[in-house]
């Protein structure tokens, strides 16, 4: 009795972990008979052979059973007098943990095994539902990046885009819900899922071996750590700054300096980008500043997005286009939204004496 209720004590620890490792052999054993998850591990096979004897005695010893009606009450009573007096629970599982000695690195194989078939399933099911995918490939000569018909997969119908880059970044201006932010986040997400999922949102995808990501899109200032959004994005900026020192990194901003006044935001941005751009690294950013596209003309390729505003309805094809936006409507689309005529009629007064200054 004593030996019996001591190794009981023991297992408790152990009633959750040694059924699904139980579980994990058994599986991996159905598994490894179909040729295609065979092919995954080739190894595989010999592995579970060995594991063979480890499987069988974790099967023999019972972890418990549940107590759902009088019979099975009553086969619980003779199986726990069985143990008592032949003491074939605690023998079982005392020779269970003496061959799992050992097997430490075999075990991890097959969980190994298990998990990456387990992956690939889960992976080949996303992309059936994907309306189209393909594989990462590295940059042709010549170009330093390149997507095609990149679209963003939480998007529904989302319009897709093209960019091919040779040397240089990328500079986008645009109104507000035109696309500039979204398109910058299908990059990341496209270089995201490619690296962890061999997966790629767009007709092909190519970059650099080894590019590195890091992005500055979504921002917020902390009450409780007495930081304001300005000083937010300057700790975040300056941290993208000293990894663009290593190179190969991809970085993505949304609105620089959204903080500050115009003048200094403009200026700041200017510096910022030009030194995230040595070392070989690619900066996609977008921006309403116009004044930057002129600056960075030599160092980054100028796209826009833009809208349409016809018969009073304010419209988006959501097309990247080459060069710099030329066209303003916020104005308008104020006036579309009912504000009132002398508050448009003032707007644009002050437009032009700032156009003059």
């Amino acid at each position: 009795l004593i030996l019996h209720y001591r190794k009981k004590t023991e297992m408790q620890a152990y009633l959750f972990s040694v059924p699904q490792l139980l579980n994990l052999l058994k599986q991996s054993e159905k598994l490894a008979k179909r040729p295609l998850c065979l092919s995954v591990d080739k190894e595989i096979t010999g592995v579970l052979a060995d594991l063979i004897s480890l499987r069988k005695r974790l099967a023999s010893f019972r972890m418990g059973i549940r107590l759902e009606n009088d019979l099975v009450l009553i086969a619980y009573f003779f199986t726990e007098l069985l143990n008592m007096f032949f003491l074939l629970e605690a023998i079982s599982t005392s020779r269970a943990f003496f061959l799992l000695q050992g097997k430490q690195q075999k075990i991890e194989q097959v969980f190994r095994f298990f998990g990456l078939v387990d992956v690939l399933c889960s992976v080949s099911m996303f992309r059936e539902s994907l309306p189209y995918h393909s594989l990462p490939g590295r940059c042709r000569e010549g170009e330093s990046f390149h997507v095609a018909d990149i679209y963003h997969p939480l998007i529904g119908h989302c319009v897709s885009n093209t960019v091919t880059l040779h040397g240089k970044s990328v500079l986008i201006t645009g109104s507000n819900m035109s696309g500039k932010t979204s398109f910058i986040r299908s990059i990341g997400v496209c270089q995201l899922a490619a690296e962890a999922l061999n997966t790629c949102f767009a007709r092909s995808f190519r970059y650099p071996s080894g590019m590195r990501l890091a992005s500055a899109i979504h921002m917020e200032d902390s009450l409780l750590e007495g930081k304001s959004f300005f000083l937010q994005e300057v700790q975040t900026i300056k941290e993208m700054i000293d990894l663009s020192r290593e190179g190969n990194h991809l970085f993505l901003l949304d609105e620089l300096f959204k903080g500050t006044n115009t003048v200094e935001r403009i200026a700041i941005a200017k510096a910022v980008l030009s030194a995230l751009i040595r070392q070989s690294n690619i900066v996609f950013v977008s921006t309403h500043d116009i004044e930057l596209a002129s600056l960075l003309k030599d160092e980054y390729d100028l796209y826009h997005f833009c809208e349409n505003v016809e018969n009073g309805v304010l419209s988006f094809d959501y097309k990247l286009k080459p060069g710099p936006v030329t066209e303003r409507n916020a104005i308008r689309i104020l006036e579309i939204c009912g504000y009132p005529q002398e508050v448009v009629q003032e707007a644009y007064s002050a437009v032009g004496q700032t156009s003059q200054l």
